[in-house]
C-alpha cells in the first residue's frame, strides 16, 4: 500500500528491500536496494541496507564499500556500528576498535544521541557479549528504537544465542 501510495519514495523502497533481507532473500534485497539507489543514489539508509544484504551474502568487501560511501559524508553512527562490524567479522579487529572508539566519542560528546545498541554491535561481533549485553541493557532503559531489531538483524544472532 505504501509503494502504491508513494511509488518513487526512497524510503519505502528500502523498507521493502528490508522485508526481503530479513527473510533471508539477499539477492532479491540486493536487486532491490540497488534499484533505489539508481534513483535516489545519496539515500545513505539504502547504501547501509545494500551493506548489510550484501556481508548476508558474503561480500564483506562490497558492502565496507558501501558503507564508506555513506561515512565519506558525515559521522553516520549507525554507519560506524555497521562498519566496525563488518571489520570484527573480517578479523580486523584493529579496525573494528577504531569504530568502537568513534562511536564512544560520538557517545560522549552528546550534541547527539548515539544509540548504545551501535556499540553493542562492534562488542558483540568482537566477542564481547558482557560489554554487549551492558550496552544493550542501558539501550532498554533509554528506550532507543533500536532494540526491536534484535531478533531479526543479523548483527545480533551472536547475542540471541546467549541465554541473556
Amino acid at each position: 500500500l505504501a509503494e502504491e501510495a508513494d511509488p518513487v519514495s526512497a524510503a519505502v523502497a528500502t523498507g521493502l528491500g528490508r522485508i526481503y533481507y530479513w527473510s533471508g532473500d539477499s539477492q532479491r534485497a540486493i536487486q532491490q536496494f540497488e534499484s533505489v539507489l539508481a534513483m535516489h543514489p545519496q539515500f545513505p539508509e539504502a547504501h547501509l541496507s545494500l551493506a548489510s544484504a550484501l556481508e548476508q551474502r558474503g561480500d564483506s568487501e562490497a558492502a565496507v564499500h558501501q558503507i564508506s560511501y555513506v561515512l565519506s559524508d558525515s559521522l553516520n553512527s549507525s554507519a560506524l556500528a555497521d562498519l566496525g562490524y563488518m571489520y570484527a567479522r573480517m578479523n580486523d579487529k584493529q579496525l573494528a576498535r577504531g569504530m568502537l572508539l568513534k562511536l564512544e566519542n560520538l557517545r560522549a560528546e552528546k550534541k547527539r544521541y548515539v544509540s548504545p545498541c551501535y556499540p553493542a554491535i562492534v562488542h558483540a561481533a568482537l566477542g564481547e557479549l558482557d560489554e554487549a549485553f551492558d550496552l544493550l541493557s542501558q539501550g532498554l532503559r533509554e528506550r532507543t528504537f533500536e532494540m526491536v531489531y534484535l531478533n531479526i538483524n543479523r548483527e545480533y544472532s551472536d547475542l540471541r544465542r546467549d541465554r541473556r
